[in-house]
């Protein structure tokens, strides 16, 4: 007769780290298998097994499977791997993936933030949150850790149900690294409404400049020292009717 064990998981000592969700580096049993080491969450506790490492290739950025979030009542949190704080600073981290949804709604948020505990849903701290759309984007979501102040070492990508609609997010691909002396401003956003505009970015640094522009003004104005609130700043003083054009530099 044989007997499996599985010896204790242990902080992460070295960078880069890359979970491609394929076979070879899956434990668990049935179809609800994760990377060794991850930790799954449902609050509240329920049966399902989302999320999940799902074999599609059609839902996968690369291989054949990947992360798999589906929320119909439930929030559901997928840990990573600890962080050994004694060899590694998470403040000089960042974390890529990429990440899609299949049914695209207003109400459909994918989360990412950090624990203190990978198995008390109360210790999670939000550092940033997205709305993928309906296809992998050619660059990588980015999050550097480097804002984060508390004393958590578990990563943790969230998805909470706002409303009565279901959400589905396939995330893949995901890569825990320093930080980069310079890095190019990612996955730039803009959502508009009524004389303003919430942007958003993914980039390394805490501080940026901000150039805007009407299509028809030669000269971008300048906002210094801007900041992100919860992954988000409001442009505001817009004329409605009007396009604009932005960019950011890094501080």
């Amino acid at each position: 007769k044989f007997v499996s064990f599985s010896t204790p998981c242990i902080g992460l000592t070295t960078v880069p780290q890359t979970w491609t969700m394929e076979d070879s580096t899956l434990v668990g049993t049935g179809t609800y298998l994760l990377p060794a080491c991850w930790n799954r969450i449902i609050s509240p506790a329920t049966t399902y097994g989302y999320p999940y490492a799902y074999n599609s290739s059609t839902y996968a950025h690369t291989g054949s499977r990947c992360l798999y979030f589906y929320n119909s009542y439930y929030n559901s949190y997928a840990v990573m791997p600890g962080i050994d704080a004694s060899v590694l600073n998470i403040q000089n981290l960042q974390v890529s993936f990429y990440a899609r949804t299949s049914a695209t709604s207003s109400y459909a948020f994918l989360e990412l933030g950090i624990m203190t505990d990978p198995t008390d849903t109360s210790t999670f701290v939000l550092l940033q949150s997205f709305q993928p759309g309906s296809s992998y984007t050619t660059d990588p979501f980015v999050v550097p850790l480097s804002n984060y102040n508390g004393n958590g070492s578990y990563i943790a990508f969230r998805n909470t149900r706002t409303s009565s609609v279901s959400t589905y997010f396939y995330v893949d691909d995901i890569t825990l690294e320093v930080i980069p002396d310079c890095s190019k401003a990612r996955i730039l956003t803009a959502v508009p409404s009524t004389h303003e505009a919430d942007l958003s970015w993914a980039a390394t640094g805490s501080t940026f400049d901000l150039h805007y522009k009407t299509a028809s003004e030669a000269n971008y104005t300048t906002i210094q020292g801007v900041t992100l609130n919860d992954g988000v700043y409001t442009l505001s003083n817009l004329t409605d009717g009007t396009q604009y054009s932005w960019y950011i530099v890094t501080n």
